[in-house]
């Protein structure tokens, strides 16, 4: 099969995280030739099947991950309706992907006249364009991934930075290397992924769960970009003088949702079916290192008020997936030192991680994007090391990278290793205990969030308070000047604070947004004993 490979260093203005794209084809991916894809949104999920046979669209691992964490299922857990797929078909239309969670198809193969006729239909809600052939086929952005500087093994220490910022060696060391926990990675692309020195056991032990490819469905997802195998080095390594992974011995399902060739608003589409996929087999964390502000058609740009968590199509999802028992680990955005400066999306989703970049020392990196989200909230919520991260980019190909592309696996590595010390815990416990362990978690800010996780820290945690079931504190009680009440808000959603009387009467209320805890003085003061 003839291969085609280039590296393109372009650095041109936009929306893309990263700057450099190295791509690898097969002669296959020269034939997939793009059409102008449209998201159509259904009214409802007629002849779906019912929420009480669950089994025949969830596999046992999703069900049991679903009862351990407590989660009913509801309505978007059922597949869209297959009688209006099959309508759709009828009408001449390809599907490219589905959403159960969103109820909404992607399809090809639309005319003006063929887009009037479907509007018609009683089942259709909207429809949406999310991709044109011009721009999905000459697209410009080729500055959507990062630097990389080739290293010599020579120059590799035993203990990498990459670890010890986070204190992850305390997982490692304590016989925490990420067993049983299984890491579905969205990316761009695999790239030879196999053929890595560092991933040889990964694939030897059958650690691999699965690949498949969203953008074109059927074709192999060790193609197209290597940016995908660097990620995956950066949490499976194992075996080799040169890396070791932060979840050497997890499981991985590699999937692909990332078109390097252009950016249009149908790769959100493509990640929501991988990651709906990734939660159909069962796993327990998402690891996404893409992101969109920007693309290469205009009229389908965000505005940073879009970054609240329920505009953008793939924060919605992202969201969604975090509330079905999974933690959704996702880059902040390489954007902190240029126009747009905030984080992109999905990173602006609620109950996620949204990571940014540090350097080997701990201070943040300029490029890593800012928050806080549209909307007030912190954002990123904890940082990890996103300058010089060692990888194995390419088959024995060891290279420093750049981007907070690279410091989201690091965190996702280490929660499965933190995981695994503690399975029965669900996702939202783990992420807690994360956000509780970074350096800043009492005086966040828009540049760091809460600052960085200590994994060791987090691991102590857990272990006086996996059991806890009341997130509030209230001292000191009794009282005689001040009363602090103590809870977990990461998120900054709004709390009403009612305070009643012996006998049922409203003393007084207020409204706070407080992520840690509020002080009570002037409220209680002229209140008398009782």
């Amino acid at each position: 099969m003839m291969i085609i490979r280039y590296f393109c260093r372009q650095f041109l203005s936009g929306g893309g995280w990263f700057t450099g794209l190295l791509i690898y084809l097969t002669a296959g991916d020269l034939t997939a030739q793009p059409d102008n894809l449209y998201r159509i949104y259904l009214q409802d999920k007629k002849g779906s099947p019912s929420i009480i046979q669950p089994e025949k669209y969830l596999s046992p691992k999703a069900l049991q991950r679903r009862q351990r964490n407590r989660i009913p299922l509801n309505e978007q857990d059922i597949p869209v309706s297959k009688i209006y797929l099959d309508s759709l078909r009828q009408q001449g239309l390809n599907v490219v992907c589905t959403s159960r969670w969103m109820n909404a198809i992607v399809v090809s193969g639309m005319n003006d006249s063929l887009r009037e006729r479907i509007t018609q239909l009683g089942f259709v809600k909207q429809i949406v364009p999310v991709a044109d052939t011009f721009h999905r086929w000459h697209g410009k952005r080729f500055n959507k991934f990062y630097d990389v500087e080739a290293v010599q093994k020579a120059s590799l220490s035993v203990q990498w930075p990459q670890l010890t910022l986070n204190h992850g060696y305390f997982l490692h060391e304590n016989g925490y290397l990420g067993k049983g926990i299984h890491i579905a990675v969205i990316d761009a692309g695999f790239a030879q992924a196999p053929e890595c020195s560092s991933l040889k056991s990964l694939y030897r032990e059958g650690r691999v769960l699965g690949t498949r490819d969203f953008v074109f469905p059927g074709y192999d997802v060790y193609t197209a970009s290597f940016h995908g195998t660097a990620v995956l080095s950066i949490m499976a390594a194992e075996g080799s003088d040169s890396l070791t992974g932060t979840a050497p011995l997890a499981s991985y399902l590699l999937l692909r949702s990332e078109d390097v060739a252009g950016e249009y608003p149908a790769e959100e589409d493509f990640w929501v079916a991988a990651a709906e996929y990734a939660d159909s087999m069962g796993v327990d964390i998402i690891n996404t290192s893409l992101g969109y502000t920007w693309f290469d058609n205009p009229i389908y740009n965000y505005r940073y008020s879009d970054m609240n968590g329920i505009t953008a199509y793939i924060s919605q999802a992202a969201t969604i997936a975090a509330s079905k028992g999974m933690l959704v680990v996702v880059s902040a955005g390489n954007d902190g030192n240029k126009e747009w400066r905030y984080i992109g999306a999905p990173a602006d989703a609620r109950g996620i991680l949204a990571v940014g970049a540090l350097d080997a020392t701990g201070i943040r990196t300029p490029f890593s994007s800012a928050g806080p989200s549209a909307d007030g909230r912190i954002k990123p919520e904890i940082m990890a090391m996103g300058r010089d991260v060692r990888t194995e980019y390419a088959p024995d190909d060891f290279r420093l990278v750049s981007g907070t592309s690279f410091s989201a696996p690091i965190i996702s590595g280490l929660a499965a290793c933190l995981w695994e010390a503690f399975p029965h815990l669900p996702a939202a416990k783990i992420r807690e205990a994360i956000i509780r362990s970074s350096s800043l978690y009492h005086t966040p800010d828009s540049l760091m969030g809460y600052g960085i996780p200590d994994f060791s820290n987090a691991f102590t945690w857990l272990q006086q308070n996996s059991n806890q079931s009341n997130p509030f504190a209230l001292y000191f009680n009794p009282c005689r000047n001040t009363l602090t009440l103590e809870w977990y808000n990461p998120d900054r959603e709004p709390y009403s604070l009612s305070c009643f009387g012996l006998t049922g009467q409203l003393i007084f209320s207020k409204q706070t947004k407080a992520v840690h805890k509020i002080t009570l003085d002037g409220e209680i003061q002229h209140l008398p004993a009782g």
